[in-house]
């Protein structure tokens, strides 16, 4: 075997083995794991696989033997800590094998006499007691107090969430879309949950949880919500509205636990009796309608009086030109149109600054949220048990308020999934040789047009075969479609409502309810979540989000100067965020816009005799009709024919692109859009 050869062979090695015996330690400390035990065969499989292709046929017989071993405790269905030591030790057995194999290299000889050390050092680095005293220390001395501006966005989103708990409640009461209006509660209180929690308000948050648990027996008996369990819901909003009006530390609320208990209880009651409901088939990804509440920008004195400053200047700059017109009427002289210029060249800039610094008011740093997220991860820790110390990088980057705001509510519920499934207990830590505080980092980036955000921790990983197994039990998939995914299908399971990897319920997770409701407001905001994991070593989640404020006069390209004859554009797309986004885009630009939801509304406005768009710009996604369907039906239309479409999708492959030339579309741009595709239109519109 060539020095190279070795080299990478052995690092290899190395890393299957140190991974294998992670995941058995984590399985002989914990128990049974079958998640766990698939990270373990993997990693001895490809040790296999390299071990086969260099004739190494002892150690081969060796990883089959452990192998065989794993088989067995699969078949059972249940791992012991005994089972998995047994299984250490047969993992022992293949690295004496690897050293007794014939690896001669010449210098290479000392690298696989140390190989045992080091496998072990990968898992376990050294850790000194002044160390973890220092960690250990640090976390009991963090401490975080709630400041007004917190209190206001919890204010403000609390009020938003109860509304829409208020209005839910009418739904059910009324019957109209029972099992739609359970869902949309459940999402709420769970949104409350954790802003109540983060704040301090623990006995609101119980309270939440508590309609939490009703609510999820109501779903999982397939049962209508009868009067009084209508009543004790109302009872709990009333409740939870006297906290937010007074923000009380807990004493305004009443304590509805018996009321919740003995509701829970008749309806086991009555399930028992009952005869069992066939499962449902349940869609894992529905997308519900998201309701953003109004934002608040607020704005710092220095910029007020930069804007004031501006506005007086410009005012009276207005009042000179208005002087000097009067005085060309008069005079018709050469100097005064000279002036005449000057000052309109001054309102130009002054203008130009106004409009920039309006813009800037909008803007925040992303590192306001400092206080809000940190205290998500120390109360969330301070519940699970377990230490971990968040960083921010690059949080004096400025975004949207409106992003900001949007974005919130997505991070929480991504930081907490950080601590509860992500960031291990610290004796587990320690047996895998990692820190005790655990480590969970949020980036931010800002460019073309789209904001990037990552949030990242040290944790376990996602174990893409305990996901399948979740799925299945839960009915979401049936063996054979779950034995089908590849891991990185898997991963997406975690957003399927009802599916999670918790052991328990608490108030932090067992809902599957959170990772749905990332996902889908993201998607809402017209961006995409990517997962990245890798078992034992932890986990990352990247938001890629467009920029929703409207971009830079100096970025646009206009088109035309006069707005009553400038082009129309009809926008169609059933996302109003995304509607928001397209047609502030296009506006600025220039052009003028109207707005259908969908191909049925597109179609019913373009019949109307109202309107005649120079450009129908259309989602090819939506409900009723899709943008397939409409392109082939004004491509059929004599009237309609002429009109261009754009298609905005994303759906990016090639098939796509030949469909939508094949019936007729002049243009296709993949979500989001951005001004460098409007530049393209130029043509088409003018």
């Amino acid at each position: 075997m060539e020095t190279s050869e070795l080299q990478s062979f052995l690092e290899s090695a190395e890393r299957q083995i140190s991974l294998a015996r992670s995941s058995l330690l984590v399985v002989a400390q914990t128990g049974g794991e079958l998640g766990n035990l698939a990270v373990a065969a993997r990693a001895l499989r490809e040790l296999k696989t390299q071990t086969a292709e260099q004739g190494l046929d002892d150690v081969t017989a060796t990883i089959v033997e452990c192998e065989t071993a794993l088989d067995t405790l699969f078949s059972s269905g249940v791992a012991s800590s005994n089972d998995a030591y047994q299984i250490l030790d047969l993992v022992a057995k293949i690295e004496s094998a690897l050293l007794e194999a014939p690896l001669l290299s010449g210098g290479l000889v000392d690298d696989v006499t140390g190989f045992l050390d080091a496998s072990f050092d990968q898992i376990a680095p050294r850790v000194s007691n002044e160390e973890t005293e220092e960690a250990s220390s640090a976390w009991v001395e963090e401490e975080f107090e709630i400041d007004e501006e917190t209190l206001d966005i919890f204010r403000t989103e609390a009020t938003d969430l109860l509304s829409q708990i208020a209005n839910d409640l009418g739904r059910l009461q009324t019957g109209a879309e029972a099992q739609s209006a359970l869902w949309d509660i459940r999402r709420s209180a769970h949104t409350f949950k954790g802003a109540a929690g983060v704040v301090g308000l623990k006995k609101a948050s119980e309270l939440a949880h508590q309609m939490e648990d009703l609510l999820d027996k109501l779903v999982e008996n397939d049962r209508p919500a009868d009067p009084s369990i209508i009543e004790l819901l109302y009872d709990a909003l009333s409740q939870l509205g006297s906290v937010v009006g007074t923000h009380s530390t807990g004493d305004a609320v009443t304590d509805l636990g018996e009321r919740f208990a003995n509701a829970i209880a008749s309806l086991d009651a009555s399930a028992d009796k009952a005869e069992k409901p066939k499962p449902r088939s349940v869609s894992p990804f529905r997308k519900p309608d998201k309701k953003l509440h109004s934002p608040i920008v607020r704005v710092s004195l220095e910029r007020l009086d930069d804007l004031i400053q501006l506005a007086t200047k410009l005012a009276s700059n207005n009042e000179m030109l208005e002087t000097a017109l009067a005085e060309l009427r008069d005079t018709h002289s050469e100097a005064d149109s000279d002036r005449i210029s000057e000052i309109l060249f001054n309102a130009h800039e002054i203008t130009d600054a106004l409009v920039d610094n309006l813009r800037r008011v909008r803007m925040q740093r992303f590192g306001t949220l400092e206080t809000r997220l940190n205290r998500a991860v120390h109360v969330t820790c301070e519940e699970e048990g377990k230490y971990a110390a968040l960083t921010i990088e690059n949080g004096d980057v400025e975004i949207d308020t409106l992003l900001i705001d949007a974005l919130v509510e997505p991070l929480l519920h991504l930081l907490r999934n950080s601590v509860v499934h992500g960031i291990e207990p610290p004796d587990q830590r320690r047996l895998l040789g990692k820190r005790e505080k655990g480590s969970i980092v949020v980036k931010l980036r800002a460019a073309d047009g789209l904001v990037l955000i990552s949030i990242e921790d040290d944790g376990r990983g996602i174990v893409a075969e305990t996901l399948k197994q979740r799925a299945i039990k839960s009915g979401l998939l049936s063996y054979e479609d779950a034995a089908k995914l590849s891991d990185a299908e898997a991963r997406q399971l975690i957003f399927a409502q009802g599916l999670t990897t918790a052991e328990k319920i608490n108030l932090n997770a067992g809902r599957g309810v959170g990772m749905s409701i990332v996902k889908e407001s993201v998607e809402h905001l017209g961006g995409t979540v990517e997962i990245m994991s890798e078992p034992l070593k932890g986990t990352r989640f990247v938001l890629r989000v467009p920029v929703h404020a409207a971009a830079p006069a100096a970025k646009i390209e206009k088109l035309t100067k006069d707005k009553s004859l400038a082009p129309l554009v009809l926008v169609v797309d059933d996302s109003a965020s995304i509607r928001k986004h397209n047609t502030t885009l296009i506006e600025n630009a220039g052009f003028r816009t109207i707005t259908a939801n969908d191909g049925v509304e597109a179609l019913e406005v373009l019949l109307s005799g109202s309107w005649k768009p120079d450009l129908i710009m259309s989602d090819v996604e939506m409900p009723r009709m899709d943008g397939w369907q409409l392109l082939e039906t004004i491509g059929g239309s004599e009237e309609l024919a002429a009109i261009p479409v754009a298609l905005v999708t994303s759906l990016d492959t090639d098939d796509h692109r030949l469909r939508a030339a094949e019936l007729g579309a002049s243009y296709y741009f993949v979500k989001p859009l951005k001004v460098e595709n409007l530049k393209e239109l130029t043509v088409t519109l003018n």
